[in-house]
């Protein structure tokens, strides 16, 4: 009977652990999406440095061998002229902690500026982005995609499920 309890009490901890690591991660994306929609100058380490402090718990930094997560913030556009007429182009691209934590799910421009501006969006098929459904931007549309992908604990019990990437992408 202890023992039932004691793995009922570890298995409801797991699940508060992981929901708010969930939530948080939730929350973070949200914030850049706004914070993008805002016009903030992701480029600008103050910017990020505010931004990460609402990354709560999640181990994230602006250090990227010692961050446990990725930020990644893309503005997309249709495009317009050349090779990527009519299709959905990255025009910026921001980057926040360890990229080899996670792929951008909508796809990766191979040049990005300093600045988060894509080189050549319009003539370089790696800033070809794809979304859900094939969904398609229309004529001066634009759509901002945030990606948060954060570790999770290196906690193991017997029995017990434990998530080891969590994510969070929002499309606004």
């Amino acid at each position: 009977m202890i023992s039932l309890l004691v793995f009922l009490g570890v298995g409801a901890s797991m699940l508060g652990l992981n929901l708010d690591r969930q939530l948080g991660v939730t929350h973070l994306a949200r914030s850049a999406a706004d914070l993008m929609r805002a016009d903030a100058d992701l480029s600008n380490a103050g910017v990020r440095s505010a931004l990460l402090r609402a990354a709560r718990g999640l181990r994230i930094s602006t250090t990227a061998n010692q961050s446990q997560g990725v930020v990644i913030v893309s503005k997309l556009e249709r495009g317009a002229t050349g090779i990527n007429i009519n299709k959905n182009v990255v025009v910026e691209r921001h980057v926040i902690g360890n990229s080899a934590i996670n792929a951008s799910a909508i796809g990766t421009p191979s040049s990005v500026n300093a600045d988060g501006t894509v080189n050549n969006f319009n003539s370089d098929l790696t800033a070809v982005a794809t979304l859900p459904n094939n969904m398609l931007l229309q004529s001066g549309q634009d759509l901002v995609v945030v990606e948060v992908y954060a570790m999770g604990d290196d906690i193991r019990f017997p029995g017990v499920v434990n998530i080891q990437k969590f994510r969070s992408i929002i499309y606004q």
